[in-house]
């Protein structure tokens, strides 16, 4: 063990005791009664020593003590008993051991002491009444960036931050007036020029007239918690000044699901004051009843982890009763180890927004029906041309009508032609065309739905823009006109056609007379009119009734269709008389067609009376346009009549050039 600032000192204490050990037994020896209670006097060196050097060395001196009383007392012959030498002998040792033995334990205390002082993290410190430090430990070095040598050369109050000096005194000036220990806090310089916040713990020794204190750097807390108050008052005035309803709702204990706290938007959106809110105690007491189970599943998914922020939009009951949609964000607020601590809630006001919606949704709504209700179909696309409504009617005719459309092909996947069968570009169709800005109004196509009866639709198609301008889409809706269409076709017909042999009637015939005689006068091409007259068909009426007449007249018509090309015109002009327009024929051409026609009425016949009608032959009467073209049809018809006649005049069953 090393003693405490022994080095300088060691040799004149040993001296000094060497020295009393000599002079009391040199007093013994020159005294007249040596026995008296000089012997009592080694107890001092011994005692210096064991003080000086420790048990060991008390122990010793004992010996030497004891050794120079017995040198003395036989040289004298003082004749001192057995008792008198162990009582002496026994005296200096207790005293040695003992004195040694305290004195060693005080010197580890010391040093105990000094070494937690110097050891310490904290600031230890040690100073006068007249505030000056006396005694520092290195943490202040370490603190600060002075020496001690540099704090201990001037008062403390100079290291004190300007500011705190005041305060600083005062404390100082309230600790010397009483007893017991004071706190305080005070900032102190640093060798750089920056201030460390240091908390002080420190008493007053009025005897010694010295102040102990312990102190701790405490810059790096108090920034700490400066930080947590300035975020816990953000915290409080981002809760309270939210415009944003917000709530905290216990999530465990007997409070658990109860509000802890809200703020005064969710008082205002709620209609309730901040104790009435509170009172209510949870949001599932104002929430809608028809809303309550999502919110408590969405609320316990949250609580189970299976989700960190839970939101949906429910209907909150209002004080007065009113339900009102409100957006929640809700989340679980937890500890650094992971514990819930409560649920976050904010709660937003949508109930204009939602209202807009739900009217738009409505509106839209009656819309959608409106539009499944229409024969006819409806087909929209938006800005990216991307189909967004097809209605029933056009699900109906094409069932997968979503995929031709998204497929592209619109024109081979709808079979869509003009009405003469040419087949459509994508391009031509009338909802592409409005979606490139196109009006299209009363377009008449054909679709061919797969598997069903072509049908002739009207379309109309129009571009979709927005207030500014801005591309939306198209639309295009289609009618089924195949009715209509079929009506007017058969309307048509009967008004073209003779109801008993098919063929076009006097009137059709007459126009298509006078649009071949108009291009040929155009493009000086030739062509012919033939006028057929059946030879005694009044004997068939006589003899066999008019439904057999009504029959022959039939068959002449099947018999002209199947004896003449695909473009020749042929027309029943009334009773038994029939025309035929050949195009771009020559005269000898024609009257070739018009031998012909004779022998294919002729077996015709034949074929439906088993045999020929007796007398019945047809007399063909030919005016062609390859040397003279009339001024009209009537001198055209009158021509070729008068042919015919000649013919019949002649015997009939004969063809003759006008």
């Amino acid at each position: 063990m090393t003693p405490l600032r022994l080095s300088g000192r060691r040799r004149p204490i040993l001296a000094a005791a060497a020295a009393l050990f000599g002079g009391i037994f040199v007093l013994r020896l020159a005294a007249d009664n040596p026995s008296w209670g000089l012997s009592y006097l080694y107890v001092l060196p011994i005692i210096m020593v064991a003080i000086d050097r420790g048990l060991r060395a008390g122990a010793l001196a004992s010996l030497g003590a004891f050794c120079l009383y017995t040198t003395g007392s036989l040289l004298a012959d003082v004749g001192t008993p057995l008792a008198g030498y162990l009582t002496r002998g026994c005296t200096y040792l207790a005293v040695g051991t003992l004195t040694g033995w305290m004195s060693e334990r005080m010197r580890e205390s010391g040093e105990q002491a000094r070494r937690f002082f110097e050891l310490s993290h904290d600031l230890c410190a040690t100073a006068n009444f007249e505030g000056c430090f006396v005694r520092l430990n290195d943490s202040w070095e370490k603190a600060l960036g002075w020496s001690r040598e540099e704090l201990m050369s001037r008062p403390f109050l100079e290291f004190v931050h300007p500011d705190d000096r005041a305060r600083t005194e005062a404390e100082a000036a309230d600790m010397l007036e009483r007893a017991g220990s004071i706190t305080f806090t005070n900032r102190y310089m640093t060798k750089d020029g920056g201030w460390r916040v240091i908390d002080w713990t420190a008493h007053v020794d009025h005897e010694r007239e010295l102040i102990y204190a312990v102190a701790r750097d405490m810059t790096e807390r108090h920034a700490a918690d400066r930080r947590l108050t300035e975020a816990e008052e953000r915290w409080r005035r981002s809760f309270e000044d939210s415009a944003v309803g917000v709530g905290l709702t216990a999530v465990d204990g007997e409070r658990a699901g109860l509000l802890l706290a809200v703020n005064e938007a969710l008082c205002c959106l709620t209609g309730y004051e901040r104790d009435e809110l509170l009172e209510v105690g949870t949001l599932r007491d104002m929430t809608h009843p028809d809303d309550v189970r999502q919110l408590a599943a969405g609320f316990e998914g949250l609580l189970a982890g299976d989700v960190e922020v839970f939101r949906t939009e429910f209907r909150v009951l209002r004080k007065s009763g009113d339900p009102y949609w409100v957006d929640l964000t809700s989340s679980i607020v937890r500890d650094g180890e992971g514990r819930s601590l409560y649920r976050l809630s904010q709660l937003q006001d949508i109930d204009a927004r939602k209202q807009a919606e739900l009217g738009l949704q409505a509106e839209k709504d009656f819309q959608q029906a409106l539009l499944e209700s229409l024969s006819s179909g409806v087909i929209a696309v938006d800005a990216a041309g991307e189909v967004v409504l097809l209605n029933r009617t056009i699900r109906d005719l094409y069932d997968s009508a979503e995929r031709i459309v998204g497929a592209g092909g619109w024109s081979r996947g709808f079979g869509l032609t003009r009405p003469d069968g040419t087949p459509l570009e994508d391009g031509e169709i009338p909802l592409v065309r409005a979606f490139n800005g196109e009006i299209v109004r009363d377009e008449d196509i054909v679709a061919n739905p797969p598997g069903r009866e072509p049908l002739h639709v009207r379309a109309n198609g129009q571009p979709i823009v927005s207030g500014d301008g801005r591309k939306l889409g198209a639309v295009m809706a289609l009618d089924d006109l195949t009715e209509k269409t079929r009506a007017q076709e058969e309307l048509q017909y009967l008004a073209d056609h003779d109801a008993l042999s098919g063929l076009f009637n006097r009137r059709r015939f007459e126009q298509e007379l006078e649009l071949e005689l108009a291009q040929a006068t155009g493009r000086g091409s030739s062509s012919a009119l033939l006028v057929l007259d059946l030879d005694n068909f009044k004997s068939i009426n006589d003899e066999l009734g008019h439904a057999a007449g009504d029959r022959v007249i039939s068959e002449v018509g099947v018999a002209l269709r199947e004896r003449l090309r695909s473009g020749d015109v042929i027309g029943r002009l009334g009773g038994d008389e029939f025309g035929v327009l050949l195009r771009r024929v020559t005269e000898d051409e024609a009257a070739a067609v018009a031998g012909g026609i004779i022998e294919a009425i002729a077996e015709r016949l034949d074929m439906l009376s088993a045999g020929r009608l007796p007398g019945v032959g047809t007399s063909v009467g030919i005016a062609s346009l390859e040397h003279e073209l009339p001024d009209a049809i009537d001198n055209w018809l009158n021509a070729a009549d008068a042919a015919m006649y000649r013919a019949k005049a002649g015997g009939g069953d004969a063809a003759l050039l006008a």
